[in-house]
Formats: C-alpha cells, sequence, structure tokens
C-alpha cells in the first residue's frame, strides 16, 4: 500500500516492501528545463552535491556514503533532479540525515566548481564523439524549442561561464520544497562509415496517450520479435542496431526511433524506418502482438517492484508530476483497448516529428 503525507511542506510517499534494504529518492522539480541563461546549471549544480556541504567536505560527504554501505547517486533529466540513496534498514536515519545534508547544506567552493566543470566538459566531448548521440541531439533541438531544446549536460561553452554564485543561487531557489516544431534535419560526418536516423514523434502527454504509445512502440521497436527489427536487421540485412523508447516530461512527450547501418545505405534504411513506422498505423495490431507486448511490460513491471531503488525514484515522480504509480500504471496498460493503442500510434506518425539523418 502506498501512503501519502507532508512533513514541514516536504511531500513523502511511502512504500513497504519487506526485505533487508530501504530506497530513498529524493526528487525535486529542479531539471534542465531550470536552468534559463546557462545550459547545463541544474546537471552541474547536481554535481555540486557531492563536493561538500558546510559540514562535511567532499571526501567526508563519501566516506560517509560508503560507511553506510548503500548505492549512493543522483541524476538529473528535464524535469527533476534525483538525490537516491539504498541502504540497510538500521541505517535509515543516518542515510536520510546525509541526504538532508546536501539537500539543504550543499557548499560551492570556487576550486571544487572549476574542477566538475572538466569533469562535465570530458562528459560532453566524449558524447561529441559519438555520432548517434550526435544526431539525437540535434533531432532534439529541431523537436523541441525553448527551455528543453538544449542537452541536459549543456555544452562546453555553456558549462564553462558558469561561475560559483550561479550554482549556489540554483541550488538555494531551486532545491527547496515547493517547486513544438518539425523537419528534417541532414547532418554530416567524414569521419563516419555508418549512416544514423533518428525520428521523434510527438506524443500527447496524458497518461494513457503517453502508455498507449508505449505498447504500440514494444511492437514497432527494438526488441528481437518487433516488426523494426525484423524489416531492418533480419529481413533487409540493413542495421544492426535498433532502438526504440519514449521519453516524457508533465507537459510534453515524444517517441523515439533510432537505427544505424552502412553509409552507402543511408537512404533505403531511412525508407524502411519510416515505412515500417507508417504500415503500423495503417494496418494496426495483431492479437498476439499485443498480448507479447502485454506481457513484456508485466515483466517490466515485476523487475521494478523488486528493485527498492528504482520503485522509491518512480514513486517519487508520481507524487512530483502527477502521473500514475507503478501500481496503477500497470493497470492502465491491462485496461487498453486494441483501438486506443492503434489511435496513439497512427496519432504519433501522423504528428509534426522530426527526422534526424546523420551520413
Amino acid at each position: 500500500m502506498v501512503s501519502r503525507f507532508r512533513i514541514r511542506g516536504l511531500r513523502v510517499v511511502h512504500q513497504a516492501h519487506p526485505g533487508r534494504l530501504t530506497a530513498i529518492a529524493l526528487t525535486v522539480r529542479a531539471g534542465a528545463r531550470c536552468d534559463g541563461r546557462h545550459a547545463g546549471l541544474a546537471h552541474l549544480a547536481e554535481h555540486m552535491l557531492f563536493q561538500g556541504t558546510d559540514g562535511l567536505d567532499q571526501l567526508a560527504l563519501n566516506r560517509r556514503a560508503a560507511e553506510l554501505g548503500g548505492e549512493h547517486n543522483a541524476d538529473t533529466g528535464y524535469e527533476d533532479i534525483s538525490l537516491t540513496f539504498e541502504v540497510f534498514n538500521e541505517d535509515l536515519d543516518a542515510a536520510l540525515g546525509l541526504l538532508a545534508e546536501q539537500f539543504y547544506r550543499t557548499s560551492v567552493d570556487a576550486r571544487r566548481l572549476r574542477k566538475e566543470q572538466r569533469v562535465v566538459m570530458e562528459e560532453i566531448r566524449g558524447r561529441l564523439d559519438d555520432p548517434a548521440d550526435r544526431v539525437y541531439r540535434r533531432a532534439w533541438e529541431r523537436m523541441f524549442g525553448g527551455a528543453i531544446a538544449h542537452p541536459v549536460a549543456g555544452s562546453i561553452a555553456s558549462v564553462s561561464r558558469i561561475r560559483p554564485a550561479d550554482v549556489a543561487r540554483f541550488l538555494r531557489t531551486r532545491l527547496v520544497h515547493p517547486n513544438t516544431v518539425g523537419g528534417s534535419l541532414r547532418l554530416h560526418d567524414r569521419d563516419s562509415s555508418q549512416a544514423y536516423v533518428t525520428l521523434l514523434m510527438p506524443v500527447a502527454p496524458t497518461p494513457r496517450t503517453l502508455l498507449a504509445t508505449g505498447v504500440a512502440l514494444d511492437i514497432v521497436g527494438a526488441d528481437p520479435d518487433s516488426r523494426l527489427f525484423q524489416e531492418l536487421r533480419e529481413r533487409l540485412g540493413l542495421s544492426y542496431e535498433v532502438g526504440a523508447h519514449v521519453e516524457w516530461g508533465p507537459d510534453w512527450a515524444c517517441a523515439v526511433v533510432a537505427a544505424s547501418g552502412g553509409r552507402s545505405r543511408a537512404e533505403r534504411l531511412v525508407r524502411a524506418v519510416e515505412a515500417t513506422c507508417q504500415r503500423a498505423a495503417e494496418e494496426g495490431f495483431a492479437g498476439d502482438e499485443l498480448e507479447r507486448a502485454r506481457k513484456k511490460l508485466r515483466y517490466r513491471y515485476a523487475i521494478l517492484a523488486d528493485s527498492r531503488l528504482d520503485q522509491a525514484v518512480s514513486l517519487a515522480e508520481s507524487a512530483l508530476w502527477g502521473f500514475p504509480t507503478p501500481a496503477e500504471t500497470e493497470r492502465i496498460v491491462a485496461s487498453l483497448a486494441r483501438a486506443e493503442i492503434e489511435a496513439a500510434w497512427r496519432a504519433a506518425v501522423s504528428g509534426r516529428g522530426v527526422r534526424a539523418i546523420l551520413t
């Protein structure tokens, strides 16, 4: 059973599970969407959560986490930052104390900030060398405007301009209790022998539509039994890598389909990807496809239920954004009719999305 309550303005969602471990997810509405004029600010601020507080320097903070023996981490998305900790039940109070120390008392030392800026810039450079990530990033920029158009980590130039006062202000104002466009894009890379294709398709962010699109994407997408995998890899031999997933926030969502193949066969790869997606919209889905997709989703929910940390993050996001809990989501998926799933996929395919090609 899930219980919800407030402690001095902090919303708490609790779910009891038998076992020796407790997982905590402290999730705050302070993702890359809040960067303002400094792209990458939220991500850099997340790094600084581990660089020392008013009471603990960097080494003492991380030694304290190691003493508790748990998995201590954080993640930044477009909508939120999640600070997570999984520990033995008897260490819960100490773990909560350490998370509170980070949340309320993180300090921004100029020397440590410069070091973390270098770390983040190296992370960005690594992604610049990845052709698949590059084409995905450019497609994302074309698909979305405004606050979520830039990468979560920002750019080397934007990160280099961030000052200690910017991070301190972000932490002070954002880590608090209360808180499309379309087209085709072609990029060129002389050094790559591969072609990369990414389709971004807009999806209405309502829970049922988002979940219905996810079921459709399981049928169309990347698993060995899916239509795209069978068409691109097994029938045509065009692609080794095929991907499909959904990205979403409280007021936006998109379906992502990606594939890579030989550079000389780029145009054929693009046609095959688009034709497979379009054919699914026109023909709909067979009963056995829907059953397999539902079974795979039930399996993922079962895996989620066995991971306290993932479950904690999901419950925190549910409370923050009003999205159904994992248990509610599973019931919604089970209730989706074939017509609803097919309509969601047709809407995604016919929407004003973005096609990006790197050759």
